[in-house]
Order: C-alpha cells, then structure tokens, then sequence
C-alpha cells in the first residue's frame, strides 16, 4: 500500500493548448485530492502527442496521477494507447464493459460499432470505474509504487466519477489516507477583502497556511489545519454554507434531498438560468421540478 500522498494532473487535449477550449476539471481533482489528504504538486497540460504523453507519464514523480483527456472514441484519443505501450501492458478487452456500454447505447438507440468496441479495452491489470454520465469508463493503473487514474475530459462526467462512493473504495485499495473533511469552507455574502481583515491576525494565516479562493459570488477558505475550524465557525457563522468544498448548488440540491423536499424556479430575465445550474448538478432531477 502507498503511503506518499503527492499528488499530480495530466491534462490532456491540444484544444487546451490552441485557446479554443478553457480547462475545468483541475478545480474538481484538486478539492477531492485536498479533502482526501493528498497535496498537488503539479499540473501538466499535453497536447495529443504520443511521445509527448509517454514522457509525462514515466517522468512524473507524483505516488497519485489523474490524467484527463483522450480516451474517447476520436483518432487523436491516444491516451489508453499510450498508457498500454509507456509500461508495457497489453489492452485487454473487457467483456464486462461491452456488456454495459452496449446497454447505454441501446438505450440511446445507437450501435455498437468498432469504434465504440475500443473504449472496452483497457492495460492489463486496471481496475476499470464505472461512468455514470458518460460511455467511456475510467480506469486505475498500478505502475510500481505509483497509481495512474485515468479519466475522460467531460467535466461533468469526472465529477460524476468522484462523487462516487466505489471511487474513494478503490482508492483506498491503493492508499492510506485520513479523509480531511471541513478543509475547504465555501462563503457567500462576504467579499474576499472583507474575510481577508477577518483572519489578518491568525497565526496560520499570516503563514500562508490559510488561502483565499474568489469564485463568482462566493469565497472558498482553503485550510491545512482543520484546527481552525471552531476559531472559524465562530467568526464567520451564517455565512459557511460549506464545510467540504461543494459549490453552493450542490448544497442546494443536497439539502433539498435531506428533507425530503422539492423546488421549482419562476425566470424572467435570467433566461433558464437558474434552472440550468440547479440541473448541472448530478442526481437533481430527484428534486428539481423545473421553471
């Protein structure tokens, strides 16, 4: 079992590089990795080269990589290819996993082709994870002391993975981490100055060892000593909607569930707007009614 809890991302994607299309899974991989007691050390961006993949992979010094991108169904998805050839593993198709993609395209009324056949083969030895939102599932390779997890490039779909609780089950499998719940405290109604004056005369802040993230609207409060969570509760109050990093619809709809309630949404000038967040979150239509 690895112990080490350095953590890194590969990103990959050429679209990236060009400017045609902004990165939005660091932010996702980066809390889980904070709430899960591991610390990032490093963000790669790749384009869709071979060599340039195989490279990142065998020089990073990280015990944990996420690697994002290129598992699709596309000629330039190369990710699992390259994954297989860098550490000599041959793909393996899966029979499992043509039985459940071939159950998601059915119910999509699209077949099962060739081209979907590739997304069924994995290394040998990964441990394939389940999908949710998405056709091509994620997997997790053991390289030596090492744990590679491979995910597609869908925000909403590696969110969707984390969320998962066989996720952090077969994490586990691989590492010895203690959960750090309550390290991220997400606040609405203040302005980052505002809770800037509010912790200048913490010790631990003063040290960097508190920091600020602005989100639109809201605030998030980045903790490495969960210690500080009663001086913080006390000071801020009403204005923590969360403990654990979730975005305020999130909370919401998580709330909604708890009490067993429902909501709707009456929009003029937003435009479905609200709606549409409140929907961008899994498992929302359980409470959401519509607008």
């Amino acid at each position: 079992m690895i112990s080490d809890l350095s953590a890194e991302i590969i990103i990959i994607g050429k679209e990236i590089l060009n400017g045609f299309r902004r990165d939005c899974n660091v932010e996702s991989i980066a809390r889980w990795l904070l709430k899960n007691g591991f610390s990032l050390d490093k963000v790669q961006i790749i384009g869709d080269i071979d060599k340039d993949i195989a490279e990142a992979l065998k020089l990073t010094k990280a015990r944990l990589i996420f690697v994002t991108g290129g598992i699709g169904t596309t000629r330039d998805d190369r990710t699992r290819f390259v994954i297989a050839d860098a550490f000599k593993r041959k793909l393996r198709l899966s029979k499992e996993s043509v039985v459940c993609l071939s159950e998601k395209l059915r119910k999509r009324n699209v077949f099962f082709t060739n081209r979907y056949r590739e997304l069924c083969k994995f290394p040998e030895s990964a441990l394939r994870l389940d999908n949710p939102r998405g056709l091509a599932e994620a997997f997790i390779l053991s390289v030596k002391s090492r744990a590679f997890i491979v995910l597609p490039g869908v925000p909403f779909e590696i969110e969707s993975i984390l969320a998962l609780p066989s996720f952090n089950e077969n994490i586990r499998h691989f590492f010895s981490t203690k959960k750090c719940e309550g390290h991220i405290l997400g606040l609405v109604g203040l302005r980052e100055s505002e809770i800037e004056d509010i912790c200048l005369d913490i010790p631990e802040f003063q040290r960097g060892k508190v920091s600020l993230l602005p989100s639109p609207g809201l605030v998030y409060l980045i903790l490495q000593n969960k210690k500080l969570l009663p001086l913080l509760k006390k000071r801020f109050g009403n204005y923590i909607f969360t403990y654990s990093g979730e975005n305020l619809e999130q909370v919401v709809i998580e709330l909604l569930k708890r009490q067993n309630k429902t909501c709707s949404v009456a929009e003029s000038c937003t435009g479905g707007m609200l709606g549409e967040v409140l929907t961008s979150v899994s498992g929302a239509s359980q409470v959401f009614n519509g607008g």
